[in-house]
């Protein structure tokens, strides 16, 4: 924290990093589609470059969730093992293997 960064220097910023802050985000790293402090997300951009469809996604990703675990009673991680996209803008998972009980 509070380095100094020498002129013309190459910065890469991690925008994802920002909304895991703990500081910023009570249980930065629980997922919350009703989390209070949503529009300070920047998983769909800000100011006049924010995602006109956010709300839509947001309404999708509660039903699919809500239509999931009514068809589902557990849902256990198969392989904790999880390996990753080599990218640095996204952290997507290659795999997810679970099993299902219905």
């Amino acid at each position: 924290e509070g380095g100094e960064i020498p002129e013309g220097a190459s910065v890469l910023v991690h925008y994802g990093a920002a909304n895991r802050d703990g500081a910023k985000f009570d249980e930065a790293d629980r997922f919350d589609l009703d989390r209070p402090k949503k529009g300070q997300h920047i998983a769909f951009g800000s100011g006049i470059h924010h995602c006109v469809g956010s709300e839509l996604a947001r309404v999708e990703m509660r039903a699919s969730f809500r239509a999931f675990t009514g068809r589902f009673t557990a849902l256990e991680l198969v392989d904790p093992d999880l390996r990753y996209h080599p990218t640095f803008v996204l952290r997507g998972i290659q795999s997810l293997k679970v099993q299902l009980r219905a």
